[in-house]
């Protein structure tokens, strides 16, 4: 019975290190109850506080502050602060996209994406919006997106994307389980970032039906309990009347060649890079119901750092 304790005390621990270490990579010290909830299998809150106790008494990592991080990285706490303070900028300019964004009637949830950890968004960096959509009208809400948001200049340019809006994930609502855009079960980042998207804005209930459709993250954090909407940061909007007026028959039609417009229009001035790309793996997916836009996506990337990380750090178990 001790040996079997004994493993599935190791098990913890190596898992809470797992934790520690990918969320490093990202200069994100973690609270107790961050831990537990970033956790790969399941513990109770007590047993990540005796194990954190453990690796303290090793002199694997350190407290300060009530966050924990590696021996000898208590700078990134400072990086934590500094964070959480440029995020709120951030997600003041996301909320007057997404309200701007909620008077298109096809729009049914927009949420703050491109964060590993609670406010951690860098300062230099741009603000990435996950845009949910009503069936088939994916690439028609992304052109109006993007007009919008250029006519208020929040559009990002080469040089300039500092607190602007980048407009590279629509899904519509028939798409909601997001399984298909991990590159592998072993996606760590992937299942992180889902995990810390901050809801803005949804309506007819599709935060609750997409969290449902993504029960598998359970598997992978069993721990994770997605929160409601913030009513701190909430967006509310009641022009049901445009709700009613886009079911007329006629008008539906209409919209459904501005949708085929959209497409071809859009394609026409996609930069090359991005269509060679195009549904060749998980980075770009363009089809009717997604528009997944990240040409850059540095997850095998990060998935490779973590793995060295974790392996010079293991043998001190």
């Amino acid at each position: 019975m001790t040996s079997v304790l004994h493993h599935s005390n190791k098990t913890l621990k190596e898992a809470v290190l797992r934790a520690v270490v990918f969320f490093d990579l990202f200069n994100y010290p973690l609270s107790t109850r961050e831990l537990w909830q970033y956790l790969d299998r399941s513990a109770t809150f007590f047993e990540v506080q005796n194990v954190l106790v453990d690796l303290m008494a090793k002199k694997i990592i350190q407290e300060q502050s009530g966050f924990f991080f590696l021996k000898g990285r208590r700078e990134i706490i400072i990086s934590r602060r500094e964070r959480y303070s440029s995020s709120v900028e951030k997600i003041s300019i996301a909320r007057f996209a997404a309200k701007l964004l909620s008077y298109l009637p096809w729009v049914k949830m927009v949420a703050l994406g491109n964060s590993i950890g609670s406010h951690n968004w860098r300062q230099e960096g741009d603000i990435d919006l996950l845009i949910m959509v009503k069936e088939r009208r994916v690439w028609l809400v992304r052109f109006l997106a993007a007009t919008i948001t250029k006519i208020f200049n929040l559009r990002p340019r080469p040089g300039n994307e500092e607190n602007k809006i980048c407009l590279s994930f629509f899904v519509s609502d028939q798409d909601l389980n997001f399984k298909k855009f991990c590159y592998s079960d072993k996606d760590v980042y992937f299942h992180y970032w889902l995990a810390n998207l901050l809801v803005l804005y949804s309506r007819s209930g599709i935060y609750r039906k997409f969290v449902g459709t993504n029960a598998w993250l359970k598997k992978h954090l069993p721990n994770w309990r997605p929160g409601e909407i913030s009513y701190r940061y909430r967006v509310r909007n009641n022009f049901t009347l445009i709700y009613r007026l886009i079911r007329f028959p006629y008008l539906r039609h209409f919209f459904d060649y501005l949708e085929k417009k959209s497409q071809t229009y859009q394609w026409r001035f996609f930069p090359l890079d991005l269509k060679k790309k195009a549904n060749k793996g998980t980075e770009v997916v363009l089809s009717p119901g997604v528009l997944k836009l990240h040409v850059n996506d540095r997850r095998q990337e990060y998935a490779e750092r973590f793995a060295l990380a974790l392996e010079k750090i293991k043998s001190k178990i």
